[in-house]
Formats: C-alpha cells, structure tokens, sequence
C-alpha cells in the first residue's frame, strides 16, 4: 500500500515537473517572431486596452525591425546591424552588439526555446546565427558566400522582413544565394537545401509538415517537405510576392492582387480584387481576411471576398495588419489606428511619426519597431495579468532584486508545488484508508 502511495507521488511530481517544464518554454501571450506564428497569422488573443497610451520609448540608430516579444524581454535589430535586447516592461537595454563590430545583424529577429535566431553578416558572407537569449552569446552561426546587395529600398525590406523560422528542433531560413535552408537547431548543422530561382528573403511559413517560401524577385512560391526538402509544387505569381500565411487549408499572399492557393496542390482557388495591395503580408481570422491597399484597410470575407468593411488612412500600408483580441491593428503614415475587428470602427489612433512602424502585440501591449527606435503602449492602469504594483522605473533589474533578469519566475511556482502537496497527500490517505 504504501509502495503504490510513493508510486503515486512519483506520478504527480513527475506531472507537475512536466508542466512546469512546458510553462518555461511557452507563454501564449508573447509574439516570438515575424507576424506571430509559423503560419503568419497575424494573430493573437491578447487583448488591446482602449486607452493606449505611451509607457516607454528606446532610441536605436537607425529602422528598427519588427520586435520579438518572449519571456519578458523585447528583441530587435536595428539595420545600423546592432541586436538589442530591452526589458519588456521599463525598455531597458539588457544586452546588445555594440562590441561586435565585425559582425552585424539584419531582419526581425525569431526567439524559440530560449534562444535568439538572427541573420548576421561577416567577412562577405551571410550567416544564420543562434545567440543566447539571455546574453546575446553566439551558440554557433551557419555561413554561406552571396553577393552583395545594395539599395535603400533592398536594405529596408530586409530590414523587417529577412527572419528564420523554428519549427520541430529545425530552423528553416531563405538565402541570399537563393537557398532554402534547414538546419538543427542545438547545433546549426546542414540538414538539407533547396535551390530556388533568386534570392529568398520573406521568412518561411509552416504547416502540416509542409514549408511554404515565396521567392519574390524570382516571383515563385515553393511547397516543400519540411523534412527531406523535396519539392512538393511550385507557383508562378504574377508579381512579388509577399509573405505566406496559411490557415484552413489554404495559402494566401500579397502580389498585383490578393491570392488563394490550394495548400495541397498550389492550384488557384481565387484571387480578390481589390486595388493595389501593397503589404508584406495579410492577417487571417475565423474566415477573414485583413489586409491594407494604399490608403485603406479592407476586411474581407475569405471564402466570397466580399469586403465586410474598409476604413482609409492619412498614409500609404506596407506592414501587414495585426488582429489582436477584437482589435486590428494597422500603421498608416504615420499613424498607429487601432480599429474595431467586427466593423471597422475606429477606436483610437497614435501618431508614431517616423517612416514605416511595424507594430505587434503581446501581454496587453502593443510594441512598435520603426525609424528611430522601439515603443511600448499599453495602459498606464493595473492589468489583471499584473501584480499589484506600478509599472517599475527604468532601472537595472538586478539591483532591485539580486535575481538577474529573465529568471524570477512569474507564475507562482511556489503556489503551484503547494497545491501538488496537496493533491500527493489526499492521493496518500485515500490510498491508506483501502
């Protein structure tokens, strides 16, 4: 009896170690990379607060990307080719670059198991580079030969744009040298390539076992196996393509129009006509489409296209929408619009100023990497998610607590073992009373 009550004990603790383990790795209100999710949704439940307001502003030398927001840090590059990685609530640079100045950064960054994965650039080579989230320390960085690209506009594209993936311990990453690359996450060891026809610079997209890349100068969009990497079918679009996102079977992307493809077999399913998309990519919620075209926003139903609503800017799109909670966000011009998902109706605007801003969402804040720097809006009043104390001074962690950064725990583990003591006792004098 008391063998089975110690054999239940073990089950339990072996249970709750296990929960505890996948809470350290995943926490549903981050976004840890290019529009949110490996199949560029667009996304995420979090709610938006009405009352947006500004908590706080970094400075960077010159665009930042689009951040990456995990485990209570907000991860950016800079195109100047400086990675930074600021404290999510104060914008407090915890580490950054500045010492590496023979090596430089390029495109959002993407965060997976505690882990940064980044482009960088070295010695007339391109790599695919894993640092230590917590450090900024190389892990290891895959390199590969390609010919220098040159332009403002090509500079600033892959300045928001040009960012691996990690899905199943693999990281998937287009190439200057117009390459698909797979390789093993804990060790940046080739696992196989494809050969596209030009250069791959959107991030891409997976799903079903299936990897999904657009090569926009080459104007081809591939389906591959996500494991060997062989060809499952190839499209020609018409013009750019833009990111992919998938849902429901179906691969959608920005060109001279507004495309649907068959996930399966990359047969046209529809196109939708709208003017002049001009976005690096659409959101994609329970049948509908958002996606900007110049000066306005249009949601669109996903199976007709019938447009459900549109709203117009001050300013032209080019970073893809965000659905966040029953809010889509958008940037236009320079204005942040925050619009009712249901109608369209404008429920706050922000001028941000600056270029281009690309905003995402996570832990009820909305994040915005653009020209000039990194923002964090959010409401200045006490969120249910948040214990009850004001929004801390930008100051360093560690001379509050003595616990360097990222490693106090924020769920209550101490709550969590108590109640697994409980539930290890009751299962004992149950089993006793037998």
């Amino acid at each position: 009896m008391i063998k089975k009550a110690l054999v239940g004990m073990l089950f339990i603790g072996g249970t709750i170690l296990l929960l505890v383990g996948m809470v350290g790795i995943v926490c549903a209100g981050d976004w840890p990379m290019f529009h949110h999710d490996l199949r560029h949704s667009g996304v995420t439940d979090e709610e938006v607060p009405d009352d947006l307001e500004l908590l706080w502003c970094r400075e960077t030398r010159g665009l930042a990307s689009p951040p990456a927001i995990a485990d209570g840090k907000v991860f950016v590059n800079v195109n100047a080719g400086i990675p930074y990685c600021l404290d999510e609530k104060t914008g407090e640079i915890l580490w950054n670059w500045s010492y590496q100045e023979e090596r430089q950064v390029l495109g959002p960054p993407t965060v997976a198991d505690k882990k940064v994965f980044v482009y960088s650039f070295m010695d007339s080579k391109c790599c695919i580079t894993s640092l230590n989230g917590k450090t900024g320390e190389i892990i290891w960085s895959y390199g590969y030969d390609f010919e220098e690209l040159t332009g403002p506009d090509i500079e600033e594209l892959l300045a928001v744009v040009y960012s691996p993936v990690i899905a199943d311990g693999k990281v998937f990453a287009g190439g200057f040298d117009g390459k698909i690359y797979c390789l093993n996450e804990n060790t940046g060891e080739l696992i196989w390539s494809y050969q596209a026809e030009d250069l791959v610079f959107f991030p891409p997209t997976i799903a079903h076992d299936k990897v999904f890349v657009a090569d926009s100068f080459g104007e081809e969009i591939y389906c591959l196996d996500k494991n060997t990497g062989e060809l499952i079918w190839s499209y020609q679009a018409p013009y750019y393509p833009s990111t992919l996102t998938v849902v429901d079977g179906e691969v959608f992307f920005v060109s001279d129009k507004l495309y649907c493809l068959e996930e399966n077999t990359g047969k046209e399913i529809r196109n939708y006509n709208i003017s002049s998309p001009f976005t690096l990519g659409v959101a994609a919620e329970n049948g509908k489409l958002f996606v900007g075209s110049n000066y306005k926003i249009y949601c669109l139903d996903k199976n007709t296209g019938e447009i459900i609503w549109n709203y117009e800017t001050i300013g032209g799109m080019v970073s893809p929408p965000v659905v966040a909670g029953d809010k889509v966000l958008v940037f236009g011009g320079p204005i942040l619009y925050c619009l009712d998902k249901d109608n369209g109706d404008l429920i706050s605007k922000i001028p941000v100023g600056g270029k281009r801003a690309y905003p995402v969402v996570a832990n009820e804040r909305v994040f915005i990497g653009g020209m000039g720097g990194v923002c964090c809006f959010g409401s200045k009043r006490i969120s249910p998610k948040e214990e009850d104390t004001p929004l801390p001074e930008v100051e360093t962690p560690e001379e509050k607590t003595g616990v360097p950064t990222g490693e106090k725990e924020t769920l209550g583990f101490e709550a969590i073992f108590a109640i697994a003591g409980l539930v290890a006792i009751a299962y004992i004098l149950r089993r006793c009373r037998k």
